[in-house]
């Protein structure tokens, strides 16, 4: 009977240690910033919200896509200027 209650005694504490390990490994993995702080710092100071890669992501998407619709209404204010 005492060595099966060791036996549980020390499953327990190993599975214990394992979990805290493994919680501490996973949230210094997902808990780092994906971007360097340099990085940080120049989408910030261009209104780029860092707080997740999804949200670069649509601001990256909105800016290029105003950055295309401002190439092309001056592309036809040039092709007007020519004909």
């Amino acid at each position: 009977m005492r060595n099966r209650c060791f036996s549980l005694i020390s499953m327990v504490v190993s599975l214990v240690i394992i979990l805290i390990l493994y919680y501490f490994l996973l949230h210094s993995y997902f808990g780092k910033s994906l971007l360097s702080k340099r990085t940080e710092k120049v989408l910030r100071d261009n209104d780029i919200d860092t707080s997740s890669p999804v949200s670069i992501i649509n601001k990256a998407k909105s800016v290029a896509s105003d950055a295309n619709k401002k190439m092309l209404k001056e592309n036809k204010q040039i092709d007007s200027v020519f004909r």
